[in-house]
């Protein structure tokens, strides 16, 4: 599901490689890279039984430290000339243990036009760091079409475990051990060049990677949280949270919450999607911050949480539909601001008798007073199951993302 290759030029303007240096092979910077694979003991003499038939698959990028050439240098010339016959795209040194890299190194590497980088040895460049960087920055560049079908099956069918987890691995290939997902959901058309924009931002961004996808004619944005960005991410100061708040200005965004396992991808979506459709302004919010909707989304649903609510607010449709009334929006409104009258007043910009009229008319019609508690919760408890199945609605009716 991935691109097919990516360039070494390409791979190294990416922020986390620009760190390493080139010492021979410009020439070969236009390399196909396809994989990434690490040698450790492979070459060395005494393994030569053992791996006999090691090869790296053409178009690798191979990583090494040479740990076993410390002690004979023609073994570095050795692994050159056989890599660089295997077709891999190029090499990389961390040279941790201090080994002299004579300089026919460089000549053959530019001989070749076999590309060498090197790079420090510190903990963001960790082998296993370097392979995981390399995965996900090729998986950013994949179709999104693809994810978005992946998306579709992990949010509509019902799945086995371990065909789960293999396609949130699709998805999101270096998933971490604690993540989280956005969705993005524009109020109005976003052209494509802000949507390439938008990918591109993500490509940019620094560690920890993140991947996104179109998903209809929203955005998925995946992140894996460490101890480095977790204050960032949760608070959406991160870099590239307030780079795609800029580009996507008019846009609701919801947040799931903070998930543990791999498994987990399918719940965290949904959560970003139910936030974001009930998010009815241009900003976050997160899935936490629901309260009671975190309850009724699971069950609203169930048409005996649809008959309660159709028998409660009907009426009041009703009315409004023939008086040309506003005793819903005065409903809603007075549901959203927490039964407070005088912050209704000022949202609304209506005085309070008119408001208090029209609640009486609805309390005339359902035989439910907003001023009794227990009858308030009646009403409160009818909207926001109606809210919860309008948003289901507005999930289903977001369109196909266009492909441009």
């Amino acid at each position: 599901m991935t691109s097919s290759v990516i360039t070494l030029k390409e791979l190294f303007k990416y922020p986390y490689f620009r760190d390493f240096t080139l010492i021979g092979g410009v020439e070969g910077l236009s390399r196909a890279v396809k994989e990434c694979g690490i040698l450790e003991y492979q070459f060395a003499p005494e393994m030569k039984t053992r791996y006999h038939f090691t090869a790296f698959a053409e178009g690798t990028l191979v990583l090494t430290s040479f740990m076993y050439a410390v002690d004979n240098e023609y073994l570095i010339g050795d692994a050159l000339r056989r890599l660089n016959a295997m077709g891999v795209a190029g090499l990389v040194i961390k040279n941790v243990y201090h080994i002299h890299l004579p300089e026919s190194v460089t000549r053959f590497a530019n001989a070749a036009k076999f590309p060498i980088f090197l790079v420090e040895e510190t903990p963001a460049y960790a082998f296993s760091e370097v392979v995981r960087s390399f995965y996900e920055i090729l998986d950013l560049r994949s179709d999104s079409s693809v994810k978005e079908k992946l998306a579709d099956e992990l949010l509509n069918q019902d799945l086995g475990r371990e065909e789960l987890i293999h396609k949130t691995l699709l998805i999101y290939p270096s998933i971490g051990q604690h993540y989280r997902a956005d969705f993005y959901l524009p109020h109005e058309p976003v052209p494509s060049e802000t949507w390439r924009e938008v990918v591109s931002a993500v490509w940019d961004a620094p560690r920890p990677f993140k991947t996104c996808f179109r998903y209809r004619a929203g955005l998925f944005l995946l992140h894996t949280l460490d101890a480095t960005c977790w204050s960032e991410i949760a608070g959406n100061t991160d870099e590239t949270v307030l780079k795609l708040r800029r580009l996507l200005p008019n846009c609701a965004v919801g947040i799931s919450l903070i998930h543990h396992m791999p498994d987990g991808l399918p719940a965290a979506m949904e959560e970003a999607l139910q936030a974001a459709a009930i998010n009815r302004g241009s900003g976050f919010l997160r899935y936490d911050a629901l309260g009671t909707y975190r309850i009724l989304l699971r069950a609203a649903r169930d048409y005996r949480m649809q008959e309660f609510s159709d028998e409660v607010l009907q009426p009041v449709f009703f009315y409004d539909a023939e008086e040309n009334g506003r005793l819903i929006q005065t409903l809603f409104g007075l549901v959203e601001c927490g039964r407070n009258l005088h912050q209704l007043s000022e949202k609304l910009q209506q005085h309070e008798n008119t408001l208090r009229q029209r609640m009486a008319r609805v309390a005339s019609l359902t035989g439910l007073d907003f001023r009794n508690i227990e009858q308030y919760e009646q009403l409160s408890m009818a909207v926001k199951i109606h809210q919860c199945i309008a948003m289901y609605d507005r999930i289903a009716a977001i369109p196909e993302a266009e492909r441009n």
